[in-house]
C-alpha cells in the first residue's frame, strides 16, 4: 500500500496548504516583529497564531495519513468542478458496493488540477470500513500504481 505523500499533500491540498501558508507567515512575522519591537510584545499575538495554524496544519496531515490506510480503489465520475476562492472546487460520485456516494475536493489550482472537468473518470482511495470517506488518489500518493491490492 502506498503512504501519503507530503510534497503531493501541501501541494493539492487547500485547507492543508493554507494552514501551512498561514503558518509559516505569522512565524516569520512574529519573529520580525520580536526583533524590531520587543517591548510591544505584539509578537505574542503572532506567536499563537502560528501555533494555532500549526496545531490545524497537523490535525489535517494526520486524518490525509489514516486516509490512505485500509482502503480502496475505485473509479468515480467528477459531476462539479468549479473555482472558489484561488482554488477549484470537485464534486465527484462513486459506486461501491452498489451503493453510489459523493465526494468533495478543495483542491489547489495547478496545471494538473486545472484540466479536471465535469464528466471526467478519477481514481479515489475509499476507506473499507468507511466509504463514505474518499480522497482523489493523484493529488495525494506518490505513485501512478495507487495501491497493491
Amino acid at each position: 500500500m502506498d503512504k501519503l505523500s507530503f510534497k503531493k499533500a501541501v501541494k493539492f491540498d487547500g485547507y492543508l496548504r493554507s494552514a501551512f501558508i498561514s503558518a509559516i507567515v505569522t512565524i516569520l512575522v512574529g519573529i520580525v516583529l520580536y526583533f524590531s519591537r520587543p517591548e510591544d510584545q505584539t509578537y505574542l499575538i503572532f506567536g499563537s497564531i502560528a501555533l494555532v495554524a500549526v496545531f490545524i496544519f497537523a490535525i489535517r496531515y494526520i486524518l490525509l495519513t489514516t486516509q490512505v490506510v485500509d482502503c480502496r480503489e475505485v473509479q468515480g465520475t467528477i459531476t462539479r468542478a468549479f473555482y472558489y476562492r484561488g482554488a477549484k472546487r470537485l464534486t465527484y460520485t462513486y459506486i461501491v458496493d452498489g451503493a453510489t456516494y459523493k465526494g468533495k475536493a478543495f483542491i489547489n489550482i495547478t496545471n494538473a488540477s486545472r484540466g479536471l472537468e465535469k464528466d471526467e473518470t478519477v481514481d479515489l482511495l475509499v476507506k473499507n470500513n468507511n466509504p463514505k470517506s474518499s480522497l482523489i488518489a493523484e493529488f495525494y500518493v506518490a505513485t501512478g500504481n495507487h495501491l497493491e491490492n
